[in-house]
């Protein structure tokens, strides 16, 4: 998934965090910044939270020291009907030597459920606002389940880009970009992922012959959106690894 709303400034929560905090705001006495603090063994958005001290770090959970990422947070995000939104995208690594990439051309896009305000103290704990996870909206009663690709809480990434591209955004240029970042990524990741691939897979072993699916959220309510956009990439990923339907589909 890509992210329109957060920096790349990265700290790791531990013992240095809050004097890197403090670094920052005493590098510049106007800045006010804002932090979003994420469990790195969480998802669906489960224990997220924002803060603007350092002290409000919740390190501590019981005996045990939470391993979490703290990114700062952009207080000023693209907004579309005034509502903070993410986009998510589908890259398939078919092959690490040679290195392939797949990126779909279509991806979601989900949207907050409260109209955005820039982070203050009274606000920080408003998830539908600052969070754009599915399966926190989806308990909103602002949710909207839509049977259009372009309106409602969950649209297609296609619907933003022609919104932006009514504005005069170079659509081209952000798909270019989103392009390079996925390579960057990837390529950052590739030495770590060959070490896990030959522990499992030792040299003249056969590879693996099946995809492992993450568990999704159990009260998904499925929508024309997600089935427009998931099924086009089950069903172009397997045309992709099938050797004979890759082979009709390079001629």
């Amino acid at each position: 998934m890509v992210s329109l709303f957060m920096t790349m400034r990265t700290l790791s929560l531990g013992k240095s965090t809050n004097s890197q905090i403090r670094l920052l705001k005493d590098n510049d006495a106007t800045l006010k910044p804002t932090f979003i603090v994420k469990p790195d063994s969480g998802s669906q958005g489960d224990g997220i939270y924002l803060i603007r001290d350092p002290a409000d770090l919740r390190a501590i959970s019981g005996s045990q020291i939470k391993q979490a990422v703290v990114q700062e947070y952009i207080q000023k995000p693209l907004l579309i009907d005034k509502l903070k939104f993410d986009i998510r995208l589908y890259v398939l690594v078919r092959s690490l030597e040679p290195l392939e990439i797949y990126i779909a051309k279509e991806g979601l896009s989900r949207f907050c459920t409260e109209p955005y305000q820039e982070p203050s103290q009274k606000n920080l704990s408003h998830v539908f606002m600052h969070l754009t996870n599915y399966s926190l909206n989806v308990h909103s009663g602002n949710f909207v389940h839509s049977d259009s690709c372009s309106t409602g809480s969950k649209r297609t990434f296609s619907s933003v880009l022609y919104r932006l591209a009514s504005k005069g955004v170079d659509i081209k240029k952000v798909w270019s970009d989103i392009i390079a970042l996925v390579i960057k990524t990837v390529i950052a990741l590739v030495p770590e992922l060959k070490v896990y691939y030959q522990a499992d897979i030792p040299p003249g072993k056969p590879g693996p012959t099946c995809f492992q699916v993450s568990p999704g959220v159990f009260e998904y309510v499925p929508s024309p959106v997600d089935e427009e956009v998931k099924v086009g990439v089950i069903r172009d990923t397997l045309r992709l690894m099938d050797p004979a339907q890759r082979k009709q589909h390079v001629t």
